[in-house]
């Protein structure tokens, strides 16, 4: 996952903070340890993170899922099935 703290700086300019000026936002980006640490010691309210960079002891609520793509050569036997690729004919 990319990181994302460019595109929440849209937000926090955005008019959903004009309308929520009561809110503190405050961006931080960090690694799995470190996010883990401030969520237990409680230094984070909230954190938008993938689910394999979350401790199991924080509750958790999914926002978004994201469509996941192969990319490969055209000439791959892959891309050569006809109807499309599937899980089953990347196993």
């Amino acid at each position: 996952m990319p990181p994302i703290g460019e595109a929440m700086l849209t937000v926090s300019s955005s008019a959903w903070h004009e309308k929520n000026a009561n809110v503190l936002l405050t961006i931080f980006e960090m690694k799995e340890r470190d996010l883990a640490i401030a969520l237990t010691e409680r230094r984070l309210d909230v954190a938008l993170a993938p689910s394999h960079m979350l401790p199991l002891r924080v509750a958790r609520l999914t926002t978004y899922r994201e469509h996941l793509f192969v990319a490969l050569p055209a000439s791959h036997a892959l891309a050569q099935q006809e109807g499309g690729l599937t899980w089953a004919g990347l196993k």
